[in-house]
């Protein structure tokens, strides 16, 4: 909730609309008093890191208590999970299968290597057209200021 952490993440976020990655909404009138049926919304931190200002992060698995009752969908209790199971298991592994890889290759071997940096990556959702609420985050606020 520094300044520098709030302006970091709104920059961020305006940066996204104006290349019509993000739409940013107001959380008032109709919105807030009858939500989307897909409305899923998750908390957002500026994390200090050391290539850039801040890290964003988000709470995938916050439930929104609505004030009139209710709660809102946590994001990742309505994510489709795709990938095997035993895939993420194999992270641990990568590494020493890579350096035995070389290691097990012919002297006279060209090795090609490709590293792609998915920075920002999973931020890039494409949403069915009216489903722009599946994916939300609340920008911070200045204490005291309710959206």
């Amino acid at each position: 909730m520094t300044p520098e952490a709030m302006e970091y993440i709104q920059s961020e976020a305006f940066d996204k609309e104006r290349i019509g990655k993000a739409t940013i909404v107001e959380w008032i009138g109709e919105l807030k008093r009858l939500p989307p049926e897909q409305l899923k919304v998750s908390p957002i931190a500026a994390i200090p890191h050391k290539s850039r200002a801040f890290w964003s992060i988000l709470d995938l698995s916050f439930i929104l208590r609505l004030l009139l009752g209710g709660t809102v969908p946590l994001v990742n209790m309505n994510t489709v999970k795709t990938a095997p199971r035993a895939a993420i298991d194999q992270i641990d592994h990568v590494l020493k299968r890579l350096i035995h890889a070389f290691a097990e290759a012919p002297e006279d071997a060209k090795i090609f290597m490709a590293k792609w940096d998915v920075k920002d990556g999973f931020w890039q959702l494409n949403n069915a057209h009216g489903d722009k609420y599946n994916f939300v985050y609340v920008l911070p606020q200045e204490p005291g200021i309710t959206p």
